[in-house]
């Protein structure tokens, strides 16, 4: 093969085994896991071949195979033989499957870059906003992390390449954790793994990259973020639609809250503030409840969202009150009517409340109908993964 290692060999770890070369350290390691996508990783190595060339003395790429049983270790294989001399590449490959959070944990304990990031084996990576990220990061190399500040789809635009306060990134915590929105110092990334492994809550959480990425900052004020004005990426195929069922919908949200409440601490907030799910577009959270309401209402798999809206009243996170009607109109538990309830008599006195039952009554035959009727709101791959 024209790329030749300086040593080759198999590691094995516990039931793992990876296939492994050694290379030098690099600025920034892009870590793509996957698992049973082997035609979209084909495309996803091939675009990223001509940016590792372009910065092959800052780049390194790891890929890790999370034991897929298609052509995947194929489409490695032609891709490492293709690779030109001086191109920083590693490939893993687990013996079993360890879930898609511990893959990509791993990815993140294997990598030798001074930062880290991670893509989808479906998406692609921006040219420029790779060259961004990288200039900001010659530039002022103690940042914690680079948040992307550029969400076209979502209204939002941060032109600024300055750093912000700890607090101000929560505007992103959404965002910062869909694939190639963050870049975090390596060091501090594993530092937080181990406070990531402490908690049993987040055992096979679907975002550990945004526990890690926000115990990064908050760990480390004296290295604020930094904020990217282009888009670091997307998926390579933006017309690709799914429709997740509930119950996954569901887990979406529930796995963020519960990585919420797991940074409370670094945070120093009481609950969890509402940035950390609304972002700055202030939509996002409400869309994906509202979409697990709507499938509540259908009952399409039969399971329950109690679970999620206890949490929420358990760690009070503040939910506009045209989102309690929604949820009371499902089958939630009358705990959350007793706490709306409450929660009005408290600022608005008996009257405020008295209010609020009436109108619950006379929305409920209405907005039955509406949802049923309604089409089910289509999510992007890139929005939740």
């Amino acid at each position: 093969m024209p790329f030749r290692r300086l040593r080759r060999g198999t590691l094995r770890v516990g039931k793992a085994s990876y296939d492994c070369g050694v290379v030098t350290n690099p600025i920034l390691t892009i870590a793509v896991p996957t698992f049973e996508r082997d035609q979209s990783l084909s495309k996803c190595l091939s675009l990223l071949l001509p940016l590792l060339i372009e910065h092959r003395k800052k780049l390194e790429l790891i890929i890790l195979d999370n034991a897929s049983t298609d052509n995947t270790a194929s489409v490695v294989e032609r891709f490492l033989a293709a690779l030109p001399p001086g191109i920083k590449v590693k490939s893993f490959r687990h013996e079993q499957n360890i879930g898609m959070s511990e893959n990509i944990l791993a990815c993140v304990e294997r990598s030798a870059g001074k930062y880290f990031m991670f893509i989808g084996d479906d998406d692609m990576l921006y040219p420029e906003g790779l060259q961004s990220a990288l200039s900001l990061l010659e530039r002022d190399d103690a940042a914690s992390s680079i948040l992307q500040g550029h969400w076209p789809n979502y209204g939002v635009s941060r032109e600024q390449t300055d750093s912000i306060e700890p607090l101000e990134s929560l505007d992103y915590f959404f965002f910062a954790g869909n694939a190639s929105a963050a870049i975090s110092r390596t060091s501090f990334m594993k530092e937080a793994l181990k406070s990531f492994r402490k908690y049993k809550s987040l055992k096979g959480n679907i975002w550990p990259q945004t526990f890690l990425i926000f115990h990064s900052i908050f760990a480390h004020p004296e290295s604020p973020p930094l904020i990217s004005s282009f888009p670091h990426g997307a998926m390579i195929n933006e017309n690709w639609i799914v429709r997740p069922d509930k119950k996954y919908t569901l887990r979406i949200i529930e796995d963020l809250l519960d990585v919420a409440v797991a940074l409370r601490p670094s945070v120093g907030t009481a609950p969890p503030p509402r940035e950390f799910f609304t972002g700055q577009t202030g939509r996002f959270f409400e869309g994906q409840i509202r979409l697990v309401v709507n499938r509540s209402l259908r009952d399409i798999d039969g399971t329950s969202t109690s679970r999620l809206f206890w949490k929420l009243a358990v760690h009070r996170i503040p939910v506009p009150m045209v989102l309690r009607v929604r949820m009371l109109l499902t089958r939630v538990p009358r705990v959350f009517l007793a706490l709306t309830v409450l929660d009005l008599l408290a600022k608005g006195g008996p009257r405020a409340a008295r209010q609020f039952l009436i109108d619950l009554r006379a929305q409920r035959s209405d907005y039955r109908a509406e949802v049923r009727s309604a089409p089910v709101t289509g999510l992007r791959v890139r929005d939740f993964c």
